[in-house]
């Protein structure tokens, strides 16, 4: 890559029509993935656009990439391995979301869990 910090976040909006381009590079349904751009991780460009997208279809505390897309085949390695630093610190982020609400529902009542203490005591 030639930038030295790429973002790599979640698709909004704005992001819709640069991402229909991309889809259509790769031969994806746009049609399909149009109603499902907020599932996207993209990689902004050095010089404006976007770099990448890949879907990542969250269940739970479960994910599942889908529908990659590169504007410069030959970067798609180093996107890659950028976009999946991001999944994983969004599935780990919605897994401890989803423990502390199992937590919650298994104690029966809303407060400080066992998850809590651990994460943000001091002691």
């Amino acid at each position: 890559m030639t930038t030295p910090n790429p973002q790599v976040r979640r698709a909004n909006i704005e992001d819709l029509p640069q991402l229909v381009l991309l889809w259509r590079k790769e031969g994806l349904s746009v049609e399909e993935l149009e109603k499902r751009f907020k599932e996207f991780q993209v990689m902004d460009a050095p010089k404006g656009g976007l770099a990448a997208a890949v879907g990542l279809h969250v269940v739970g505390s479960e994910g599942c990439l889908h529908s990659e897309a590169f504007a410069r085949n030959e970067e798609a390695d180093s996107c890659r391995a950028l976009i999946w630093e991001r999944a994983q610190v969004v599935l780990f982020f919605r897994a401890y979301a989803h423990a502390k609400r199992w937590l919650n529902r298994l104690r029966g009542r809303s407060g400080r869990t066992a998850v809590d203490r651990i994460a943000f005591d001091d002691g």
